[in-house]
């Protein structure tokens, strides 16, 4: 829909959306009930499913998989060029993306001294890569605590879960 494009090796399927001004190109899959829109691009191998959302100036690459909303997130305009940096989990752990650096938190770190030394745009990004660290955490955390959980014990909570009433301007997370 749009101006989006899907090019080279690229595939959408099953109940999933590309519009606005998105790019998928390469090897990348798009499937499920996914949505990517906005100025968004996936390439090389990244796969984005089930209802994740991607959306805004969101850059996924490399091995990504996006199983929901929660396995990426987005910092904009910071830095010098006011850019937008993407954090994405792959499927060996998490990356970032933000202009020609690609890599690690750690690597990000490193590649933020190197270019900025102690300047308050090196203060931002290592900002960035501080919210980064506790948002990967919490997602392992969330992962590992499943892995020991039973099918019938999951299913209770999410009922319960469910069934609670929150108000819908609360934040529970």
């Amino acid at each position: 829909f749009g101006s989006s494009c899907v090019s080279e090796y690229a595939h959408v399927l099953d109940n999933a959306k590309v519009f606005g001004n998105a790019l998928i190109s390469e090897d990348a899959q798009i499937y499920g009930d996914a949505e990517v829109l906005g100025n968004a691009q996936v390439y090389e191998n990244a796969e984005v499913l089930g209802h994740t959302r991607l959306a805004g100036n969101a850059r996924i690459c490399e091995d990504a998989k996006l199983h929901s909303d929660e396995d990426y997130f987005c910092a904009q305009s910071f830095g010098s060029m006011g850019r937008t940096t993407t954090f994405f989990k792959t499927k060996e752990g998490w990356l970032i993306n933000c202009g020609c650096f690609k890599g690690t938190v750690e690597q990000f770190r490193e590649s933020v001294a190197k270019t900025h030394g102690d300047s308050l745009i090196a203060q931002e990004y290592l900002m960035i890569a501080d919210i980064a660290e506790l948002r990967i955490k919490r997602h392992q955390h969330r992962d590992s605590q499943e892995v020991y959980i039973t099918d019938e014990e999951l299913a209770k909570f999410k009922i319960k879960r469910c069934e609670s009433e929150i108000p819908s301007n609360e934040i529970t997370d």
